[in-house]
């Protein structure tokens, strides 16, 4: 019997399964900016690590904030590989042509997902666990999602980050519930539904690219109907 449900955040309550970097790349494209896809696949990775070992984020940063700062050292990484004009005005242009955009996506996929995340709320006790970096309360509460979370892990404050097991272990506790009684929904099979499963948790994989099945599903909205 299901009494409590970790959710992850980034590319799961946000985008709905769709991974940040696929959703990143596509808006580039849609601006104008000429990178192939393994040359964005290798700047997004460099600039997630340089996110994650400095203090480029801080706790107060919104997520518009934390968006700009990321695609602003992307297109940094970019410019060498792509962009002749180095121009600071083009580049600011270009900057809103994919910030913009982007929030507005995430924006309208979080409007959808909160009345699902308070009807859930009513039956289960709800879980955040997150690869982010050090802020994310701050976009929860900028988001009107922080109130649907009775304990939310966060790598960067952790000092632990999904795959490893210990993230999900240390969210159990503090949700006083044992493994088998949590459910975990995630995008990423690797970080989210391998650990989740290794610690004893049950798994729902959201994955809009494969076929939905009971532990397979397309969108937070089809959660309910899975386990009510």
């Amino acid at each position: 019997m299901i009494k409590g449900i970790i959710f992850d955040f980034g590319g799961t309550i946000d985008t709905n399964g769709i991974h940040w970097e696929k959703l990143l790349f596509s808006f580039y494209k849609k601006a104008g900016v000429e990178i192939s896809n393994n040359e964005f696949h290798s700047v997004y990775v460099q600039v997630e690590k340089m996110l994650g070992n400095t203090s480029i984020i801080h706790s107060t940063d919104t997520l518009s904030t934390t968006l700009r700062k990321k695609v602003e050292l992307e297109l940094l990484l970019i410019y060498s590989l792509s962009i002749k004009n180095d121009n600071k005005s083009i580049r600011e242009e270009l900057i809103n042509k994919i910030v913009h955009p982007v929030l507005s996506f995430v924006k309208k996929n979080i409007e959808n997902n909160i009345p699902i995340l308070n009807q859930l709320k009513q039956t289960y006790q709800l879980a955040m666990v997150t690869n982010y970096y050090g802020n994310v309360e701050t976009v929860l509460k900028e988001l009107n999602l922080i109130e649907q979370f009775s304990v939310i892990i966060e790598s960067q404050k952790r000092g632990v980050r999904k795959p490893n097991p210990e993230i999900f272990q240390i969210a159990l506790e503090e949700m006083s519930l044992p493994s088998e009684e949590v459910l975990v929904v995630g995008d990423s099979y690797k970080n989210d539904i391998l650990p989740a499963q290794f610690c004893g948790c049950k798994t729902l994989w959201i994955n809009p690219e494969k076929k939905k099945n009971n532990e397979i599903i397309n969108r937070i909205k089809e959660v309910p109907d899975l386990i009510i």
